[in-house]
């Protein structure tokens, strides 16, 4: 079961800090006027923001997205090569989606990234981890071209690669 650090916080002053296995207790009065919600997830030791509340809406949003089952251990470590907090960023569309029609030159900034998680392998999080989130990033280039550069969703990433044929 996932467990969750959930700090209310008023301006800059944490109010309190619980652990809990879910949202419901977090009710509207601690996400309006100057009130937030910060929620954290442990993932293979490491702890990984997942959401900062603000408001009804927000919070509404945020319980339907996180009373999901429990995910199987593959998918869970995904979870810290593609966190939470990159999910649903403007309407259902994950950050790195939205990233293809920013960007002027999105092989150069995707590649970046490729680049960026080699580099630095073994001095900020699991070495693994590290190679898996170049993998991910490589993946999805990989992908977009395979669909003629033309935007794609993180979902299709794998299908677009296994229908590939050399």
């Amino acid at each position: 079961m996932s467990e969750y650090k959930i700090c209310f916080i008023k301006g800059d002053e944490v109010l309190r800090t619980v652990k809990a296995t879910c949202l419901e207790g977090i009710k509207a009065s601690d996400v309006q006027g100057k009130k937030r919600v910060e929620v954290y997830e442990t993932v293979s030791r490491k702890e990984y923001h997942v959401a900062t509340i603000v408001g009804s809406i927000s919070l509404n949003f945020w319980k339907s997205k996180l009373a999901t089952p429990d995910l199987p251990s593959d998918e869970k470590d995904n979870l810290a090569i593609n966190p939470g907090h990159y999910q649903g960023y403007i309407a259902d569309m994950q950050w790195w989606e939205t990233e293809q029609y920013l960007a002027k030159d999105f092989q150069s900034v995707s590649l970046n990234q490729v680049r960026k998680y080699i580099a630095r392998v073994g001095k900020k999080d699991d070495e693994l981890q590290e190679l898996l989130k170049a993998k991910w990033y490589l993946d999805f280039q990989i992908a977009k071209m395979i669909n003629n550069n033309e935007p794609i969703r993180v979902a299709d990433v794998q299908s677009l690669i296994a229908s590939y044929k050399v």
